[in-house]
């Protein structure tokens, strides 16, 4: 789990391992969606592939404190 801290103590790491962006495409070509995946730690190592962009709404999904924090800030 990225960025599990003290403030998550119920992660140990490597919770979310059974997925990969493959099966995310799979799944999203299934429900017709079309979607453009940023692999990596968001906004750390990804936040550079999101260009002039008008935010009008955020959904930050994520398990642990800092994950949510860091978005939230960047957006």
């Amino acid at each position: 789990m990225a960025k599990a801290g003290d403030k998550d103590p119920w992660y140990q790491g490597d919770e979310h391992s059974g997925t990969s962006p493959d099966h995310v495409r799979g799944l999203a070509r299934r429900l017709g969606v079309d979607v453009e995946l940023l692999i990596g730690i968001f906004p750390n190592e990804t936040a550079d592939q999101v260009d002039d962009v008008r935010l009008h709404m955020v959904h930050i999904d994520v398990d642990v404190y800092d994950s949510a924090l860091d978005p939230l800030k960047w957006a």
